[in-house]
């Protein structure tokens, strides 16, 4: 397995993305593009991308704009305005990358969280590049909610500025989620059963900033899109699509915002898969249970190479 980093610009014009990708010693059947979740960054999928080597399967991915290296001076910050169409098309810049490196290979796209929430708007502009996507730790936020935070975060972005920290939004939207669970008793036990998971995260300098009112607005915009049913028509009906989700993790509503949103992809035509982990949190991949969801992973995206 090679490990490679290198930096390509991104689409806001004035930053460079930091980027990797993990190669497999032999023929590579696949590439997998993981576009990774709010408030952490793309290393913490090297376990996982290792795993997908020793199957022959190729792993890209990026650090977001406002994330890990891209920008480790200006966290939590994605653009002045427009930020949501900047992330999925700097997640093309990443494909066009790959395209020209593995011209003959099928891609599949995977995101997590806020990632999947990129994916899935990505898939309405730039799917029938892709040989299948993956959404994972999704979900289907009530339009009230979404709404309200819209109002909220364009309102301090116009009187505090788009990098103004806002408490009230970062303990209203993510902060909140570990009144769900007890066990174990720590800071952000919402995103996974397993407490060396937690405790990783939480010693991560990358994964313990908080996102700019201006970085909700934008993660907001792209939510409502997809509430909306917005640009739906425009993915391809017969692209491959799988929802996974923890049954426990509260961005998905336990579930049932998983269901809404593959329902949304159904109403446009599509036949998208679904699967929910009993008892696994946000972070699917870093639960208790990882093997079995990278087995599943890895052996949808084998029964989908052409």
């Amino acid at each position: 397995m090679t490990l490679e980093n290198f930096r390509i610009p991104s689409t806001r014009g004035d930053t460079d993305l930091n980027c990797y990708r993990w190669v497999p010693e032999g023929t590579v059947k696949a590439v997998l593009q993981i576009s990774h979740g709010m408030i952490e960054h793309i290393t913490r999928y090297s376990d996982f991308a290792r795993f997908l080597n020793g199957r022959n399967i190729a792993v890209y991915g990026h650090d977001h704009l406002g994330h890990g290296d891209t920008t480790p001076n200006d966290l939590g910050f994605i653009a002045e305005e427009g930020g949501d169409a900047i992330l999925v098309d700097d997640l093309f810049e990443v494909t066009k990358r790959i395209e020209s490196e593995y011209p003959d290979t099928p891609l599949f796209l995977l995101g997590h969280s806020m990632g999947s929430f990129v994916a899935r708007r990505y898939i309405t502009k730039y799917g029938d590049h892709l040989d299948g996507a993956i959404f994972v730790g999704t979900g289907n936020q009530s339009p009230i909610s979404v709404k309200t935070g819209l109002f909220i975060s364009r309102y301090l972005c116009r009187h505090k500025g788009v990098r103004y920290v806002s408490p009230f939004l970062n303990k209203t939207i993510l902060e909140s989620n570990d009144r769900h669970f007890e066990v174990p008793d720590m800071k952000n036990r919402w995103i996974s059963r397993d407490p060396r998971t937690v405790r990783k995260y939480n010693e991560d300098p990358l994964c313990t900033f908080r996102f700019t009112a201006g970085g909700f607005r934008d993660l907001l915009t792209m939510i409502k899109r997809l509430e909306d049913g917005e640009d739906f028509d425009r993915i391809p009906k017969d692209l491959p699509v799988i929802f996974l989700s923890g049954k426990d993790d509260p961005i998905g509503d336990f579930g049932k915002g998983v269901e809404k949103a593959r329902d949304g992809l159904r109403k446009a035509g599509l036949d998208p898969g679904m699967k929910l982990y009993e008892g696994a949190r946000h972070e699917v991949l870093n639960e208790t249970n990882r093997e079995e969801v990278y087995d599943d992973i890895a052996e949808w995206v084998e029964e989908r190479i052409p």
